[in-house]
């Protein structure tokens, strides 16, 4: 992983197809109708939660 960081760049992959798989706040190119902004802020509050369950 970039600089040591695995765990968190593993964290983050895993909250962006945890977002995805939720569908609910996916971008319209992705099916949903959530801004950039809104899916950036729910895979980073997943990505904190996956770190913080580990």
């Amino acid at each position: 992983g970039y600089l040591g960081e695995k765990d968190k760049m593993d964290a983050i992959f895993k909250a962006v197809e945890d977002v995805i798989a939720d569908g609910r706040h996916v971008t319209y190119d992705l099916g949903g109708s959530a801004s950039t902004s809104e899916m950036a802020d729910a895979v980073a509050k997943r990505a904190k939660a996956i770190i913080e369950e580990s």
